[in-house]
């Protein structure tokens, strides 16, 4: 069956733009421009995806998301947006949305991302400079948890190891930012906030390994 997408911006022209690319692969069943009317329509049409924005009137596209996470499980949020910091992305995963497509996206990335969510998998813009090793940390543990993926243990280790952030992206062969995106998760994961209690951390849980001093130092 043909996904059932309600749409939810508080620009008119975006809607529009948005139905005009979307109606030929999807069947958009609603159009609303706050978070309140997005609440009630998606109770009451129980699409397979909510596009939406994060600055909606209202109630803001974070909560919306949360209560829909609740309230309809099934359905799978997607941010359309214009906002291109990673904390937002980080945020909008957390809250438990599925993709994440910046404003300035062709129709065909437009398409192909809501494909791809329709599916069961998650999509995040290329533009916003993201590693394919970079996780949604929503999509593979829960905050507090304590939970770490494979590469957030990686960073961890070295970390305790005393590299810089610099030295942990060369290393892994990353990004800068995606480094700090992984600090920033494990962080949050263990309920740890300093460089000291993560060393400690990763020492008493037998994390460390030898490591050529040549690579600690480079």
């Amino acid at each position: 069956m043909t996904p059932r997408i309600l749409l939810a911006d508080d620009h008119t022209l975006v809607l529009e733009m948005l139905v005009n690319f979307l109606s030929r692969d999807f069947t958009v069943v609603g159009t609303v421009a706050n978070g309140e009317a997005l609440l009630e329509a998606a109770m009451r049409l129980q699409p397979d995806i909510v596009v939406l924005e994060h600055a909606l009137p209202g109630t803001d596209g974070l909560t919306v998301v949360r209560m829909l996470k609740t309230r309809l499980p099934n359905t799978r949020c997607v941010f359309v947006t214009r906002h291109a910091d990673l904390h937002h992305v980080r945020d909008a995963f957390a809250a438990g949305a599925r993709g994440y497509v910046l404003k300035d996206a062709t129709p065909e990335e437009l398409v192909a991302a809501m494909l791809r969510i329709s599916r069961g998998e998650t999509y995040i813009s290329p533009r916003l400079g993201l590693e394919p090793g970079w996780a949604p940390p929503s999509a593979v543990t829960r905050e507090g948890s304590g939970e770490l993926t494979a590469r957030q243990m990686e960073v961890l280790r070295l970390v305790a190891d005393g590299f810089t952030g610099k030295q942990i992206a060369s290393t892994l062969n990353i990004s800068l930012k995606t480094v700090e995106s992984h600090k920033a998760c494990i962080s949050r994961q263990l309920g740890l906030r300093s460089t000291a209690a993560l060393t400690r951390y990763a020492v008493e849980h037998g994390l460390l390994r030898p490591r050529p001093e040549t690579a600690r130092h480079a």
